[in-house]
């Protein structure tokens, strides 16, 4: 029984960061596979390289306002 809710949350996770990638344009593959992989530990390091792809796009002296 716990080996089917591991594995669930493993393909939840990976369902769930590919389409995240997919929505900021990051690698579709990369993310789901790590995802399933390791699950949603790998949420935070989705969100550094997000970051990290804005400051690259937009350059390093814009300043960003979230609400």
């Amino acid at each position: 029984m716990l080996y089917l809710v591991v594995a669930i949350v493993l393909i939840l996770s990976a369902c769930f960061l590919s389409i995240e990638a997919m929505k900021n344009g990051l690698g579709k593959k990369r993310w789901f596979f790590s995802g399933l992989v390791f699950g949603p530990m790998v949420w935070p390091m989705l969100n550094v390289k997000k970051q990290m792809l804005l400051r690259k796009q937009s350059g390093s002296g814009v300043v960003f306002l979230r609400a």
